[in-house]
């Protein structure tokens, strides 16, 4: 009996494409901006502290730590943090890039709006951005802290309110929000800084997928020229680690300068 039931029901588990299911997937789509002025010359005095010279072997990359990694981030993401023993300092750098073209943007498109960022500073300086250009905009923080209780259940009924169309924007940290969320009811987002997670990133550009959508979803994602978010980017395509891209890049751009050693002699 229970073979000819198994039989009935055989496969019981299969996988179903989004194309086979009816859903339009996203449409990424970059966009690319360029520092100028105080964030530039700080982003290019950071990168510069990362170079050791190293005796006969020219110069070489020092140890680039997710520390190291994370400065080189938060400077294209329009800050930069100081760690004092008094606790961490944080410095907004004026007129940032990526922050002019998510201006463009936020203007161009309608509500509701999915913002992806990684650092709890950015999405403090993209609240505030919003809310000076939308004064009557309703805007959720969808961040690590922010979590259900027993009682209260602070991230369920911030997601609930989103879906039911009840806020405008919605500002998330990329591994809170990037995966195992439903934002479907926005159909563009826009990533203001990436994750360096392959299945994050593959998770993140699934958020606005649904069936029955009729327009496809997009997402804009702003890349500063030049920077650690193309070595995260590319990356992100490929097995390599940021690492290789960023040594890639630095040989390309003249920083790493490097010397064939001379044949060693063999001993007689």
């Amino acid at each position: 009996m229970k073979k000819k039931f198994l039989s009935k029901i055989k496969p019981y588990i299969f996988s179903v494409t989004s194309k086979e299911a009816g859903i339009l997937t996203a449409k990424q789509i970059n966009c690319m901006v360029t520092m100028k002025g105080e964030q530039q010359r700080i982003y290019n005095a950071m990168e510069e502290d990362l170079i050791a010279e190293i005796s006969e072997d020219g110069l070489i990359v020092a140890d680039f730590t997710v520390t190291q990694r994370a400065k080189l981030r938060q400077i294209t993401g329009g800050f930069i943090r100081e760690n004092t023993l008094d606790g961490d300092i944080d410095h907004v750098i004026k007129k940032s890039s990526k922050m002019r073209k998510l201006k463009k943007l936020v203007v161009r498109h309608e509500f509701p709006l999915v913002i992806f960022c990684n650092y709890l500073p950015e999405i403090d300086l993209i609240e505030k951005t919003v809310r000076k250009m939308f004064p009557d905009a309703t805007i959720g923080r969808l961040e690590g802290k922010l979590k259900d209780g027993k009682k209260k259940k602070l991230r369920s009924d911030l997601l609930r309110s989103f879906q039911r169309k009840e806020i405008d924007v919605l500002i998330s940290q990329n591994m809170t929000g990037g995966s195992g969320v439903d934002m479907y009811e926005a159909n563009w987002a826009i990533v203001y800084s990436l994750t360096e997670s392959g299945i994050g990133n593959s998770q993140l550009m699934a958020r606005l997928n649904a069936r029955g959508k009729t327009e496809r979803p997009r997402i804009y994602r702003i890349l500063a020229k030049e920077s650690i978010d193309m070595d995260i980017d590319n990356a992100l395509g490929s097995k390599l680690s940021t690492n290789k891209f960023f040594l890639k890049r630095m040989k390309l751009k003249g920083v790493i300068m490097t010397t064939k050693k001379s044949p060693s002699k063999k001993k007689s």
